[in-house]
């Protein structure tokens, strides 16, 4: 049985205010790393953008993963980072230069040997992914908030995050579900100038 299609869920920006206003919601920690979608059918494992783009400089980690969740079939949103060993937040110095150990940080579970799963609520996909994915090394489950403050997404700095996701407990995976994302100023400025600085060295080595 081939793999379904599954378009991936856009994360729309955020306002704090708005999203306090509501309750249902999880808070995830937003990595700085490549999203991808991680698709296993028939020992082949592939990591592909939200555009569509086949990820091919991450076979290898998908090969990992793959061994280690050890299913038939399986599709799996995520992303793909390399995370300090110091403070485990993602690193994207370190991604864009291929330095350091890659990871992917799974958010979602959305089929699983031959099961659509995607309909179920986002808090029964969660504790389906957290099982699959327990005591993996190259896998790891995005860890999530069920309470937050606005302190915490203000200070999101201070803790080395990119933002702050957030979605609604009961949602399923689908097109008209909305996920919102409230990102930190200041993280995005300093990441502004490292890519400026990555795309000029990348010009001058050629």
């Amino acid at each position: 049985m081939a793999l379904p299609q599954i378009d991936p869920i856009i994360v729309r920006k955020g306002d704090p205010e708005m999203v306090f206003k509501h309750g249902q919601w999880i808070f995830e920690p937003k990595y700085d790393g490549w999203r991808g979608m991680l698709r296993i059918e028939d020992e082949e494992a592939h990591f592909w953008s939200r555009r569509g783009n086949y990820l091919v400089p991450f076979d290898y980690l998908a090969r990992q993963v793959s061994r280690e969740i050890g299913v038939k079939t399986a599709i799996l949103d995520g992303e793909i980072t390399v995370l300090d060993p110091l403070t485990g937040y993602s690193n994207f110095d370190d991604l864009m230069h291929r330095r350091g150990r890659l990871y992917y940080m799974a958010f979602d579970l959305l089929y699983l040997d031959g099961q659509n799963i995607w309909t179920e609520p986002l808090m029964w996909r969660k504790q389906a992914l957290a099982k699959l994915v327990a005591g993996k090394r190259n896998i790891l489950p995005v860890p999530f908030l069920t309470e937050l403050t606005k302190e915490f997404v203000q200070g999101a700095d201070k803790l080395g995050l990119e933002g702050v996701v957030v979605k609604k407990r009961n949602d399923p995976y689908s097109p008209h579900t909305n996920w919102y994302k409230v990102l930190n100023p200041q993280y995005q400025e300093k990441k502004k100038a490292r890519e400026v600085i990555f795309r000029h060295s990348k010009n001058k080595a050629k």
